[in-house]
């Protein structure tokens, strides 16, 4: 081999040496990092004015290469359209832990809201900072208005000794909802509360059942039994459409219809018994107007009938059927009596 040959051959070797300490210099994961991935945990629905916690979690990059050397760490914000109440805590954070909780506090009002997150991974090794970011991860949570239900129950120690952490269980719809413990000195009497969160699509007729004793102790509720039912209305109740004639089912108006056709019976009444005694004389007009009056008042009467049929079959509507049966039969007769008084005085009149 010739000189030539051989210093190329050496200066070949001596820059593949070069090569190979720089690359054991320089840490595997500075060639081919994997990517950075964040991951957010929490509910995707949530009522106005909550607040949750929620988990972040940073895999992969340089931190993940070398975890003896490498650090985790995020930046997080809530974007929404009006923020007012939102809060979210803590905005950043740093830690060799790649999980990390953060709390979403919702705003005052329901909107969609999002919770966005950007992760890092870095690792320091021998002076060199190798950092790689997740980019912005977002997490969509729809902030509804919910409808917030206060449920009491009175619990009650008849016993003569005292009772601690009886369990007192809430359920609606056969759904356990949330329990409370309570403690109870002797002959004494405590009112348990729990809030119900309901969202939207709960809204109307609810069963809500409150049980006790689930412990074995020996507290009822103030009605004497150890579980307590009743009927609860989520929400606004809705309005009947209301019907024109349903007006004769207000108890006002019906009083005010009957106190009139006791005015006018009353009237005719006089009439006929004067015209009886042979006292007095009325012209045609005067006869006319009570037979029109007492004919308006059994007309007035009728419809107040199928009204009250409607009120009895239909629980939900507004008014009582009884009264308004009552009503109805009362300005009928009273209808009917003053058309009698009024034909009766026209055949004996005064001629």
């Amino acid at each position: 081999m010739s000189t030539r040959r051989r210093s190329h051959l050496a200066a070949y070797m001596g820059l593949a040496a070069l090569l190979l300490a720089v690359l054991a210099a320089v840490p595997l994961n500075a060639m081919a990092q994997e990517d950075v991935h964040v991951f957010i945990a929490g509910p995707s629905i949530l009522p106005t004015n909550t607040t949750v916690q929620y988990t972040i979690s940073i895999t992969g990059g340089p931190a993940a290469e070398d975890p003896e050397n490498g650090t985790y760490s995020y930046i997080a914000r809530l974007d929404m359209q009006s923020p007012v109440g939102a809060l979210l805590e803590p905005q950043e954070a740093m830690s060799s832990n790649h999980i990390f909780t953060v709390n979403v506090t919702t705003p005052e009002f329901p909107q969609e809201m999002t919770l966005v997150v950007d992760g890092t991974s870095t690792t320091n090794i021998t002076d060199i900072n190798l950092t790689k970011s997740s980019g912005e991860v977002n997490k969509t949570i729809e902030v509804f208005k919910p409808f917030r239900v206060n449920i009491s129950a009175n619990v009650r120690n008849p016993g003569p000794a005292e009772v601690k952490g009886a369990r007192v269980t809430f359920y609606v719809d056969g759904e356990l909802i949330g329990n409370r413990t309570v403690d109870l000195w002797a002959n004494t009497t405590e009112a348990v509360y729990l809030e119900w969160v309901a969202p939207p699509e709960e809204e109307g007729e609810h069963e809500v059942e409150v049980r006790i004793n689930d412990d074995g102790s020996l507290l009822e509720f103030d009605t004497g039994d150890n579980v307590m039912r009743q009927t609860i209305y989520v929400g606004d109740i809705p309005k009947r459409p209301v019907h024109p004639i349903m007006f004769f089912s207000n108890a006002g108006m019906l009083f005010s219809m009957n106190f009139w056709a006791v005015l006018v019976t009353f009237g005719a009444f006089v009439m006929w018994w004067r015209t009886r005694r042979g006292r007095a004389y009325y012209t045609p007009a005067q006869t006319n107007i009570m037979y029109l009056l007492g004919i308006v008042n059994i007309m007035v009467s009728l419809p107040m009938f199928y009204v009250a049929d409607v009120l009895y079959a239909n629980p939900d509507a507004t008014g009582d059927p009884w009264l308004t049966a009552f009503g109805a039969t009362l300005l009928f007769a009273l209808g009917l009596l003053t058309v009698l008084f009024t034909w009766d005085r026209h055949r004996r009149k005064k001629r």
